[in-house]
């Protein structure tokens, strides 16, 4: 399992073992649904999944306005600088 990607995912197999659900847990898995499927249990992670992506795509928003905002800041000069270009 690759970490760091924003896009959220269920993933069910019928051949996990204890090392692949520690892997999973450690990338952000919102559940790992066993055999037989609960369907209740199935539902309540896909609403997790889609509240999680929400966050995510929240997120990426706000880091995107940001980055926007940053990059339209002037450089400054330091408080001495400043001065002396004032008094001229």
């Amino acid at each position: 399992m690759e970490t760091g990607s924003r896009m959220t995912a269920i993933v069910m197999t019928g051949h996990g073992d204890v090392e692949q659900a520690k892997e999973a847990f450690h990338a952000h898995a919102v559940g790992l649904p066993g055999k037989p499927i609960d369907q209740a249990k199935l539902i309540i992670a896909i609403e997790k999944a889609f509240v999680r992506q929400t966050y995510a795509q929240d997120e990426e928003i706000q880091l995107a306005e940001f980055d926007h905002l940053l990059a339209r800041l002037t450089t400054r000069l330091p408080a001495g600088e400043r001065y002396r270009h004032t008094t001229r």
